[in-house]
């Protein structure tokens, strides 16, 4: 949403992906946020290439008022 902030974004992705069975290893699987200015995007950094590619199952999953689209950056 655009209300969301850095840490927020961490925290959702972190229990949706612990609460989901997503993430395999104990702990937290988000190592970063970066949030754009303008709040329309942001980069979220998992802890492994195996979790980063889990979490595209996410997509199109609702965060608040909004549906988030889950994608890898292009180069």
């Amino acid at each position: 949403p655009m209300s969301a902030t850095e840490p927020q974004l961490t925290d959702f992705f972190n229990a949706i992906m612990i609460a989901g069975g997503i993430s395999k290893v104990p702990g937290n699987p988000v190592q970063s946020v970066w949030l754009s200015t303008d709040k329309k995007f942001c980069f979220i950094e998992f802890r492994t290439v195996e979790e980063t590619t889990a979490a595209m199952v996410l997509d199109g999953i609702q965060m608040a008022d909004r549906c988030v689209k889950i994608a890898r950056p292009h180069d």
